[in-house]
């Protein structure tokens, strides 16, 4: 409760003040459903005749056929061509022709006892299940009596039927597929394994698929945010999906000095404002052959060669220097500012102060004192300084890199601007 009084005052003071705070990352979900960002980082929906957006649009035979070979280890050994016209509606031209055949090779799906195949009708929910649980490497022989009864029991018994209403001959939605094949990467096979994992994904700890992992193993980047950019890019942002720091969001939304990466196959481009200003405290594991910086009492991993020169005895930056660190997504420095390049006062509240141990530039043990500040954002920092030439008490209003005391007026006011 004390530092949510302490964080909301700040926030006071930032509104009624002159002073600004460094935007600490939103690193949340984003706005877009776990489950449909899954199955569309994976392109199970995709298929060759188009891709609709209407998630209330019905999903065809033919469609739900292309979308099965998505979902398994043939993705991508499947031609939509085929040599062969296996029905009398599906020749050897049909767009789909590939598709169908190796469904029917499978026994994912089957063909009508007059000989067609009904391409364009909607797939059913029977119909669908049927294909799942094959995919799961079941086989009509392990179910007995009615077998459309036996695969819908488990259907439901293996939570396959997770946000689906449909009954057993209702035709299905692009939405209730996505619901179908999220469900049956994350259920187990006839053996026991997550079928996810079959097909080389992970699931995180709550047997959820880790879009992350799905997302960061296919983005390029990182690309400092200038005004060129947009020129690295390699496709139209125009019709690009857009998130900023972890939020869907637009293209407007990035801003200068924003970190970028994108996924040419998604389309989409995301933006990460995570920036942390301070005094550099150590620069790891020494100037030769520097790794990582230690800033505010955290260690940052310096993610290109072009860091670990600029942190390195060739480069410009230097242990006690104030600078601005600007992070990609996994807190990696992917660029280093001088406090003269991002104009930026950090404003927090004294929480603690003592003395400790630290090493000296000299690999030497000395005592000092250190005073704790928490800012706006919940930050803390930690901060080295000289008694002689300060004396804090909790609670005081402080700059935690030029360690600048602001005695607020006591009663206190909301309103008392600082000079």
């Amino acid at each position: 409760m004390q530092r949510k009084i302490l964080t909301l005052l700040l926030a006071v003071i930032m509104l009624f003040g002159t002073i600004t705070v460094p935007v600490k990352p939103v690193e949340a979900a984003s706005g877009t459903n776990n489950v449909e960002k899954v199955i569309e980082a994976l392109e199970i929906m995709d298929t060759d005749q188009g891709n609709s957006t209407n998630p209330a649009a019905k999903v065809t035979r033919a469609q739900y056929a292309q979308m099965l070979v998505n979902m398994s280890a043939l993705k991508d050994q499947t031609s939509a061509k085929s040599n062969v016209s296996l029905f009398k509606d599906v020749t050897k031209k049909y767009w789909a022709a590939g598709y169908i055949q190796t469904a029917i090779n499978q026994g994912w799906m089957s063909g009508y006892m007059n000989g067609t195949f009904k391409p364009s009708q909607s797939i059913t929910l029977i119909e669908a299940v049927n294909g799942v649980l094959k995919l799961l490497g079941y086989t009509n022989s392990d179910f007995t009596g009615n077998i459309s009864a036996a695969e819908m029991a488990l259907y439901e018994s293996k939570d396959l039927d997770k946000n689906i209403t449909k009954t057993q001959k209702q035709a299905l939605t692009r939405k209730d597929c996505t619901n179908l094949f999220y469900n049956t990467l994350t259920a187990k096979t006839k053996d026991g394994k997550i079928y996810a994992e079959t097909l080389g994904y992970t699931v995180d700890s709550k047997g959820e698929m880790d879009y992350l992992s799905l997302v960061n193993s296919n983005l390029e980047g990182p690309i400092l945010v200038d005004n060129d950019w947009k020129t690295q890019i390699p496709f139209f942002l125009g019709n690009a999906t857009f998130y900023k720091d972890g939020t869907l969001g637009t293209l407007n939304d990035i801003q200068e000095n924003d970190v970028v990466y994108y996924s040419e196959d998604l389309k989409s481009v995301w933006a990460y404002d995570n920036k942390v200003t301070g005094s550099i405290q150590s620069i790891l594991p020494n100037r030769l052959a520097p790794t990582s910086v230690k800033l505010g009492g955290k260690e940052y991993t310096l993610g290109s060669n072009d860091m670990s020169v600029a942190f390195s005895s060739l480069g410009k930056v230097d242990e006690g220097d104030v600078v601005t660190l600007i992070l990609g997504k996994d807190d990696t420095v992917v660029d280093v500012l001088g406090i003269d390049e991002y104009n930026v006062t950090v404003t927090g509240i004294v929480i603690n102060h003592g003395e400790h141990v630290i090493t000296n530039e000299n690999d030497e043990l000395v005592s000092t004192n250190y005073v704790t500040i928490v800012d706006a954002s919940g930050n803390e920092y930690e901060q080295d300084y000289d008694i002689k030439a300060y004396n804090f008490t909790e609670g005081d209003i402080v700059n935690p890199y030029g360690l600048m005391i602001i005695r607020l007026p006591v009663p206190y006011s909301p309103f008392y601007r600082t000079a």
